[in-house]
């Protein structure tokens, strides 16, 4: 509902004040003024809700538990009932839950707004999960559903939703178990082999270039998307992605093929630009307060479970030849950060390195495992002739990254299958000009190789988990 009419809320007290000094000079009944509906705080109603670890379950917005501010009305969407709307900065929600069984969550939330200010934190008891950062859907009764990946303990305990902006409606809550391998050990977990990656991964804001160039749109790939021998479900339920460089088509202003996703923070709701400082993408928090405002996310973290199952033997290249390219930070034309997996033909493990590319400077490398490239410099990325590192990784070995960025603090943390931290590198990106730049995430396969001679050569990684968030 729109802002204006929480107005009421600020009438009600002044109105009151008038009818007692009205009642004071008057024998006339006054009939009392009554809240709006869903307007009593602390309601106790202890409507408590039982999260399985083995299906979802839907809380209704209305059936909160205590709240703050906010008001119901009847809904235009799906399903009719009511929503909740009227909602300002510091309002909140508190549903209570019983989860059976702690481990990861999809949360989706069913949300409207017709500005752009519309966002909120969410909480189990006093740990922050995540944030939405929704910017205008167009109307007060155009829904779209946004999800979040995280962590719930088990037990009693208090789901809060906090409101950082105002002027945005709520109509629903669906919370479901996603089955990853819980331990970082790259075993199938309760991924299931017979489902679409969609089914098993929370890709409600992801969309996938394929290697022909080509593009499936969020709603085509959470649509139980697969493609035979480039993206599907592994026989161990992992999510696959395969490319075959030779032949392959490319995109604008690229020359490398590749499989792989690229972060839409809008979802499903394309009014919202691709590109820019609006609801689809994020900034860091150097940038200016209008930029952090207008943008979907502020900072960032990206994590990946995965196994390099295989990179390319041939190429004219030595320092292009089983080179790929798992996890991107991409700013509206350079790259924050590239993260490498590079393996030689003939070594037995792989090295890990990234790349930083400045806005307007010279672009930066980072050895984490070996010493595979020449850091900086006219020949910085190029393959050094460095041997086989001794505590690299191998193919089919599991592993997992951590990106994160803070202000100018580009952190990355590789950790082995047991979750020991094997490498970690910060980089200060002050002197990188992007302060009020735009970003979004990418992961998967960018092939590292655009010289590869042979039809049959190819390059595939397998992801257990995947799932970032943003401040």
């Amino acid at each position: 509902m729109k802002p204006f009419f929480k107005k009421t809320k600020q009438i009600i007290l002044p109105l009151l004040l008038l009818m007692f000094i009205i009642n004071s000079c008057s024998t006339d009944e006054i009939t009392p003024v009554e809240e709006p509906t869903g307007k009593t705080e602390n309601t106790g109603s202890m409507l408590r809700t039982t999260v399985s670890a083995s299906s979802s379950v839907v809380i209704q917005a209305e059936n909160y538990d205590s709240m703050s501010g906010v008001q119901t009305e009847n809904t235009q969407d799906s399903g009719g009932g009511q929503n909740v709307g009227w909602i300002d900065t510091d309002d909140y929600l508190e549903y209570d839950l019983n989860v059976s069984t702690a481990g990861s969550y999809k949360i989706e939330f069913r949300v409207a707004s017709r500005t752009n200010t519309s966002k909120f934190n969410f909480f189990q008891d006093g740990t922050k999960l995540s944030n939405v950062n929704k910017a205008s859907t167009g109307g007060w009764q155009n829904w779209v559903t946004t999800a979040k990946t995280v962590t719930l303990s088990s037990g009693n305990s208090t789901l809060k939703l906090l409101a950082t902006g105002s002027g945005w409606n709520i109509n629903w809550i669906k919370i479901t178990p996603v089955d990853v391998d819980s331990d970082g050990g790259g075993g199938t977990g309760s991924l299931d082999p017979n489902k679409a990656p969609s089914e098993n991964f929370d890709l409600s804001t992801w969309k996938i270039t394929l290697s022909s160039g080509s593009e499936k749109s969020v709603s085509q790939l959470n649509n139980g998307y697969e493609l035979s021998n480039q993206f599907y479900t592994g026989s161990d339920g992992g999510m696959v992605f395969k490319n075959y460089p030779l032949g392959s088509g490319t995109t604008t202003n690229s020359t490398y093929s590749r499989v792989e996703f690229r972060e839409m923070l809008r979802g499903t709701n394309t009014s919202i630009s691709t590109s820019g400082i609006n609801g689809n993408n994020w900034v860091f928090s150097s940038s200016s307060s209008t930029n952090e405002n207008n943008a979907g996310g502020v900072d960032g973290i990206l994590e990946g479970t995965l196994k390099v199952n295989r990179v390319t033997t041939t190429s004219g290249s030595t320092s292009q030849v089983g080179r790929i390219i798992i996890g991107q930070i991409h700013a509206s034309g350079d790259e924050p950060l590239r993260l490498y997996y590079h393996k030689q033909p003939g070594h037995s493990k792989g090295a890990i390195y990234f790349a930083h590319e400045p806005s307007g400077g010279d672009e930066v490398f980072k050895n984490m495992i070996g010493n595979y490239v020449t850091e900086t410099g006219d020949e910085a990325g190029d393959y050094t002739g460095a041997g086989s590192p001794s505590n690299g990784i191998a193919l089919n070995e599991t592993f997992s990254y951590k990106v994160q960025v803070s202000g100018n603090t580009l952190s990355v943390t590789l950790y082995n299958s047991g979750g020991s931290s094997i490498a970690s590198t910060t980089y200060n990106m002050s002197n990188s000009n992007f302060a009020n730049d735009w970003m979004y995430f990418k992961a998967g396969l960018y092939s590292g190789n655009k010289t590869v001679s042979s039809s049959s050569d190819y390059e595939q990684v397998t992801f257990y988990s995947l799932s970032k968030s943003h401040n």
